[in-house]
């Protein structure tokens, strides 16, 4: 990761990079993260890749599985439909609770991303988007 745009953004650590999986995450839960900065910067994504390749990009997730965070769900849905992306991905692990290898924070956080991933199905749907799990 490199550092972001200029200025001050709720998706951004006081270095100007953005937050870390666990940091976006938590400032999401807390209601910290303004969620048109989080459009503004999916349009800013989706509008350089299709400057740079000529087209927009058949199916696009979230770094860290943060495109089915609540309320994080519904703008990604919306850029992507307004881009005509037509394909994300579900993070849904079949059986991720009762793996006993993980240890208990990635089993957390695996429950977590699981949790939130059947909660922006809904989200995704209502958009058009078309889901695919592993």
């Amino acid at each position: 990761m490199g550092p972001a745009r200029r200025g001050a953004s709720s998706l951004l650590s006081p270095e100007g990079f953005f937050l870390g999986k666990m940091g976006f995450r938590e400032a999401v839960a807390a209601g910290d993260v303004a969620l048109s900065q989080v459009r503004e910067e999916l349009e800013a994504q989706l509008s350089r890749f299709q400057e740079l390749l000529g087209g927009n990009p058949t199916h696009v997730d979230g770094h860290q599985h943060v495109h089915v965070l609540p309320g994080v769900c519904q703008v990604f849905a919306e850029a992507l439909q307004a881009h005509g992306v037509r394909f994300t991905r579900l993070p849904l692990e079949r059986g991720i609770g009762s793996c006993t290898w993980l240890e208990a924070p990635a089993r957390a956080f695996a429950c977590a991303v699981a949790h939130d991933a059947r909660a922006a199905a809904g989200p995704f749907s209502r958009r058009g988007l078309r889901i695919y799990s592993p």
